[in-house]
């Protein structure tokens, strides 16, 4: 498989040197939601995922470098809420601005209290598989991970599964949220209930310059023992 894949972006190796930068729009698409007994609460339930399809997020990347950001928008509906609208950030799509620099393989986001989160040596284990599709006119390939994290209520360690789709022909080893890492970038990702589309593609010979957050800045480690402390953990 990975020979397979290796003489697919070897086809388009002269574009990678070539193309300097780039940049793709991601849309949301929530799956459904079920909660034993929403009764009252399915109207609102169905209003986050209202407001989770409606947002957008983009990608923009060099050789080295990603940044993955929020789109602000305009919103005319008289019955828009802004903060609702961070709420379902928070618990549906991405709260948080990502920043991954892939040569000193460091991927920074931001905490609950605006601090900077630098996690060093970042590495997402993939498996990637022989399935493939089309999406648009790009040849994907899947790949999944298992996302470790620990329960609040049992303090169990559990995971969840990630399933992306990455082209070979975009290499770029770049995605949303916090995945990345693949021999191509990822077009579609499915996390949690929320699955992201790649859109508006563009590759550009002109360079880009991505900076990186500044700001005060702690471990991805202090800050996880620090958060555990608080939940009594």
């Amino acid at each position: 498989m990975k020979k397979a894949i290796y003489l697919v972006t070897m086809l388009f190796i002269t574009n990678y040197f070539y193309a300097q930068s780039g940049q793709a729009e991601y849309i949301i698409k929530m799956n459904a939601l079920s909660y034993p007994n929403a009764g009252k609460y399915e109207e609102r339930i169905e209003k986050m995922k209202e407001y989770a399809n409606n947002q957008k997020f983009e990608l923009i990347f060099n050789k080295s470098q990603s940044s993955f950001k929020y789109i602000e928008s305009l919103n005319s509906d008289p019955n828009f809420s802004e903060t609702e609208n961070r709420i379902v950030r928070a618990a549906f799509t991405a709260s948080s601005d990502f920043y991954y620099d892939n040569l000193r393989n460091i991927e920074i986001s931001q905490g609950r209290d605006k601090v900077l989160i630098e996690k060093k040596n970042a590495k997402v284990a993939w498996i990637i598989s022989t399935d493939s599709k089309m999406i648009g006119d790009y040849l994907c390939y899947k790949a999944t991970y298992q996302e470790p994290y620990v329960s609040r209520r049992s303090g169990q360690k559990n995971y969840t599964n990630v399933v992306a789709w990455f082209a070979p022909m975009l290499p770029y080893g770049y995605g949303p949220i916090q995945f990345y890492g693949l021999p191509g970038l990822i077009l579609e990702l499915q996390y949690k209930n929320t699955t992201y589309f790649a859109t508006n593609i563009k590759v550009s010979n002109a360079s880009r310059t991505i900076y990186s957050p500044k700001g005060k800045t702690v471990s991805k480690e202090e800050y996880d023992k620090k958060l555990r402390e608080q939940m009594g953990m």
